[in-house]
């Protein structure tokens, strides 16, 4: 089936080869269309493009829509093309994805030294040097772990988005979040005015 997904005229099939080309242009793509008419190896290659020009609003769409295979050899392309936020952004959804809480804690600086050598840990040590995690958007690794139902990973990701503990407030409007788990509200209610 073609569906148009712009003014001019490409087809959902014309995906992965408009971000091959040019992932820059993906940006007016992307609000168009519904994921699941892109085939999953279109979308594959889309993302891995995407990450070779660091094209960071593009792969924290398509990497909703990847499986975890794909993830990882994104987080390969992004570091080996020294795109830090886009690799940061990716490791972060991995973790958050297989509910990982010592490999988040581990990207925003607790460090752990058994974590440093899991493959990939050339990608993670690049990534810190260059980036700290507390830049990157929470909000798609959060999502992450909702869809895949990783409670404490997305209370981990909760628990270092937007909180200001000197001032008692909490910012978690931009997430999207349709629901709270207690254990969200009881670690805040102590400080949280």
């Amino acid at each position: 089936k073609d569906i148009l997904i712009s003014s001019d005229c490409e087809s959902v099939q014309d995906f992965a080869l408009i971000a091959q080309k040019d992932p820059s242009r993906l940006t007016k793509i992307i609000p168009q269309i519904n994921p699941a008419d892109i085939t999953a190896l279109d979308m594959q290659r889309a993302l891995f493009a995407a990450c070779r020009h660091g094209e960071f609003e593009q792969v924290a769409w398509m990497v909703q829509h990847v499986g975890e295979d794909a993830i990882w050899y994104a987080i390969f392309v992004s570091a080996q093309n020294e795109h830090h936020m886009v690799t940061m952004l990716l490791m972060l959804c991995q973790a958050a994805m297989e509910g990982r809480v010592d490999l988040i804690q581990f990207l925003y600086g607790e460090y752990d030294e058994a974590i440093r050598q899991e493959p990939p840990g050339w990608c993670v040590n690049e990534a810190l040097l260059a980036i700290p995690a507390a830049s990157i958007p929470t909000h798609i690794p959060i999502k992450m772990a909702r869809m895949f139902q990783k409670d404490k990973a997305a209370h981990e990701l909760l628990m270092r988005t937007e909180l200001d503990r000197q001032k008692g407030s909490v910012d978690w409007h931009g997430l999207g979040l349709t629901c709270f788990e207690n254990s969200w509200l009881s670690s805040i209610e102590a400080w949280c005015v």
